[in-house]
């Protein structure tokens, strides 16, 4: 922590929250304070670039302005992050454009943002370039979803179990693959190549998000391939279930595929009524009584510590299958 208030800040350490949003114009800043955010306090107005503190939605959040261009802002973020150890800066605002097709007022859908300043260089963060998928190739992907399901093509381990599944859910698509699956294998072996080559990558929480859904996505694709051979083939079978233990394993290195860290955050928020919420979000819950809750069934979510469930499931299954 170093001395504050700082040159161009006025608030005393504490005053502001660790995140802050920002927009350039501070009479902006003063609106959002007015009307989004509950019981602010006023912690800067040097130079008219004004900060309030405040909460949203319960959090403790701070607004401020920055000014136009990139020494401004460059001021501020150095001197909030360094000196009043924000953790998190959020920029809202609007943005030039050098395309004659845009037009003022017109919203903008990025695929990504690049820079020829060189203000990350203080924050050893190398390169100035974003790579950015092309986007023909991102159309034809398998992220490029052509028709109403949930995202990639539906994982048959979620089913309901029967020797002929077309789709986990009622809405899902009832055909074939809608992208080249090697691509999705030639991307999961690049990012496994990339982690090799850089452990460290390992510790950066959207690379193994990444990598984590790519492999997801193999494990899934394969399934599918196993399903007409499960009802004849003891090894399809075989591998079938073990592939969803194999899954339940690969979701749990990235916190976002894990049931745990839902229900975890659901109780901090809401320890009455959170467990019950998020379970709701996972799960079809039936009230026949309106009392006594039954659960139904599971709503096809691919998360570590459902997978087990789905294990479950499928064995009794095929037991059952092989005893008629």
């Amino acid at each position: 922590m170093a001395k504050t208030p700082t040159p161009h800040i006025g608030a005393q350490y504490g005053e502001i929250a660790e995140t802050v949003i920002m927009a350039g114009d501070p009479l902006r800043v003063q609106f959002m304070a007015e009307h989004y955010i509950d019981n602010p306090v006023q912690f800067n107005s040097v130079r008219g670039m004004l900060g309030f503190t405040g909460t949203y939605k319960g959090k403790r959040v701070s607004v401020m302005g920055h000014g136009m261009g990139i020494p401004s802002i460059a001021i501020y973020t150095y001197e909030l992050f360094h000196f009043y150890d924000v953790k998190t800066i959020i920029r809202i605002g609007s943005a030039g454009a050098y395309d004659e097709d845009l037009h003022l007022g017109d919203l903008v859908l990025a695929m990504g943002a690049c820079t020829d300043s060189n203000y990350a260089a203080q924050y050893q963060l190398g390169g100035t370039y974003a790579p950015i998928a092309d986007y023909g190739l991102l159309r034809r992907s398998v992220y490029s979803v052509p028709q109403r399901q949930e995202g990639t093509l539906e994982c048959v381990y979620c089913a309901f179990p029967a020797w002929e599944v077309a789709s986990a859910s009622t809405w899902g698509p009832k055909t074939g693959f809608y992208y080249d699956r090697a691509d999705v294998v030639r991307a999961r072996d690049l990012l496994e190549a990339v982690a090799r080559e850089r452990p460290e990558l390992l510790g950066v929480e959207t690379f193994v998000y990444d990598l984590t859904d790519l492999r997801r996505q193999v494990l899934s694709d394969r399934a599918r391939d196993l399903l007409p051979s499960l009802r004849t083939d003891a090894a399809a079978r075989a591998e079938f279930l073990a592939g969803m233990l194999e899954m339940d394993r690969v979701l749990a290195a990235s916190p976002y595929f894990r049931l745990d860290r839902y229900e975890r955050l659901a109780a901090e928020l809401d320890p009455d009524h959170g467990p019950e919420a998020v379970k709701r979000m996972y799960t079809t819950w039936v009230e026949p009584s309106g009392v006594r809750r039954t659960l139904d069934d599971y709503a096809h979510r691919q998360l570590s510590g459902l997978m087990g469930y789905y294990y479950g499931r499928w064995t009794q299954f095929f037991a059952s299958e092989a005893a008629r």
